[in-house]
């Protein structure tokens, strides 16, 4: 999970959210729309708001994701602090099951904002005391991504290191669609890397991980954890 601030929405589109007394998020117009996702999606730079694949623009490539759910707190339907960009979470890898285990394996894969749903947790509200926010400043720090396994970092106190492994399993972060896409992104870069001069690898990363792209590698995070240390040698 990498931290990310929300760019402003435009002063009229904002204007007309903080105006909204409707508690139906169908009443969204689509110019509303429009902005929340092109802000959200510069925000997060392409990426997924939890688990970091890429996204797109496409309205079947990700859903606008309320980090409070709307039936915990219908105050917030509209508000835009309490909005991102999720991806499907493996929603609809599988569309069709034809088999019971095709929708074991379907339901065992769902993450991210629709992993997080209380459905998904026989019936168990969210803990947000609990659940980590992708906009909270320090929450980059907390999570490790070492040979695509996500866990909590070191730096993690006891308190940080509760909240990651509840964060992690709330939005199923290490499902194995998530893990095994993370695992291929590590191998991609270790072939990109393979004939590459000591400092040209260094070009390479430097590239890869420069944060003020318009558009991040997808799994940037795991990049960063698992290669990061090279630019320093």
């Amino acid at each position: 999970m990498r931290h990310f601030q929300r760019q402003a929405l435009y002063p009229i589109i904002q204007a007309e959210l903080d105006a909204k007394t409707s508690k139906n998020w169908g009443k969204l117009t689509e110019d509303q729309r429009e902005d929340i996702v092109e802000k959200l999606m510069a925000s997060q730079k392409s990426l997924c708001g939890y688990c970091e694949c890429r996204i797109s623009e496409k309205k079947d490539a990700h859903h606008v994701e309320h980090f409070i759910e709307r039936h915990d707190d219908d105050t917030k339907i509209f508000d835009y602090n309490n909005m991102l960009l999720s991806c499907y979470g493996n929603t609809i890898s599988v569309i069709k099951p034809t088999t019971p285990e095709d929708v074991l394996e379907k339901k065992r894969n769902i993450s991210c904002g629709h992993g997080k749903e209380r459905d998904r947790h026989k019936g168990v509200e969210i803990d947000y005391k609990l659940l980590l926010n992708p906009t909270t400043e320090n929450v980059s720090a907390l999570f490790s991504y070492e040979n695509g396994i996500v866990e909590p970092s070191k730096k993690c106190t006891p308190i940080e290191e509760q909240q990651v492994k509840y964060t992690i399993k709330r939005l199923n972060l290490d499902a194995k669609t998530v893990e095994d896409n993370r695992k291929t992104e590590i191998d991609a870069i270790n072939e990109l890397l393979v004939d590459l001069t000591e400092e040209q690898i260094k070009v390479q990363l430097q590239s890869l991980l420069d944060e003020t792209q318009a558009v991040l590698n997808p799994y940037f995070s795991t990049i960063k954890d698992n290669f990061g240390f090279l630019i320093s040698i």
